[in-house]
């Protein structure tokens, strides 16, 4: 079995529909470093927490 880093991250942008070029200029970074971030390295919880809140907090307000 393949383990998926920072897989909750990624579903909740596809959930979303959020690219993530939007999601690294939320995150103020290059969607390069955000592509190396998400992939190479695992992030603590909080973190995780903290960019799907970012993400369904900006994918309501993009609908509206």
């Amino acid at each position: 079995m393949t383990y998926v880093k920072n897989a909750a991250v990624k579903s909740e942008l596809a959930r979303c529909g959020m690219s993530m070029t939007r999601l690294a200029e939320l995150k103020g970074i290059s969607k390069q470093e955000l592509s190396i971030m998400l992939n190479n390295v695992e992030w603590s919880a909080k973190e995780r927490n903290e960019t799907v809140q970012l993400i369904r907090d900006n994918a309501i307000t993009e609908r509206r």
